[in-house]
């Protein structure tokens, strides 16, 4: 329903009097007549698709002092509470450092953002979660669509496997089918551009090599969002 539909005049509402009719009526023409030109000179505004909301996001690592080590039980605590993002709670003199703590943004369908600071401000941190990689001590992240990272390139490879069959198990991992893969293969091979060393195993590729192939796969796979 348009804006100016709101101001239309109902006789079934107004006042008995012919006075009153006739003013309210001469009212809400004018009203219609208002939207109506506004209507037609504002552009139809979209409303913008959140794509990553993060909601008092932080992370806490528990640092041994130099030279102390856990027990064997307080270890196996350790590494659960931290699979299931949870701050583990024993006497051990351990002392907590804050990798993030209370982080709020939103992203939006189509923006591009940066995350700038300085080294150990938790950037990498913040993206392993947002990636998934990396369970929050608190607070919450919620992704709309599928994620594909840089954060690590080549990391799902198969050093003993070809480029081309690396191609297939790294794209699956992202979710493509083998007929979507097969049909994308000549376009990442050509983005990837490795010649015939696509036939030959990764381990034998240089770093170069192994990234190009990496982003090819990443761009074959047309992420909604894509961590850099």
């Amino acid at each position: 329903m348009e804006a100016y539909d709101y101001f239309s005049y109902n006789p079934k509402t107004a006042k008995e009097s012919g006075f009153a009719k006739s003013f309210l009526r001469a009212y809400h023409l004018d009203q219609y007549r208002a939207c109506r030109s506004l209507s037609d000179l504002m552009p139809e505004v979209s409303v913008p698709e959140e794509i990553i909301a993060v909601s008092g996001l932080g992370k806490t690592y528990r640092v041994l002092p130099q030279g102390r080590s856990l027990g064997l039980l307080s270890g196996i605590h350790l590494m659960a509470s931290s699979l299931v993002g949870r701050t583990p709670e024993h006497d051990n003199p351990a002392t907590e450092f804050r990798a993030l703590d209370g982080v709020d943004f939103k992203v939006n369908k189509g923006e591009s953002i940066g995350i700038v600071g300085r080294n150990g401000s938790g950037k990498s941190t913040l993206l392993s979660i947002i990636a998934g990689t990396l369970a929050p001590t608190r607070g919450t992240v919620c992704v709309h669509g599928k994620v594909a990272a840089l954060l690590q390139l080549g990391s799902g490879f198969n050093l003993d496997y070809t480029g081309r069959e690396n191609v297939f198990l790294n794209a699956s991992i992202f979710g493509l089918s083998q007929q979507e893969i097969e049909d994308r293969m000549d376009a990442i091979l050509a983005f990837a551009d490795i010649g015939e060393f696509v036939t030959q195993p990764v381990k034998t590729y240089s770093s170069g090599m192994k990234m190009r192939l990496a982003f090819a796969v990443l761009t074959a796979v047309k992420p909604d969002v894509l961590i850099v």
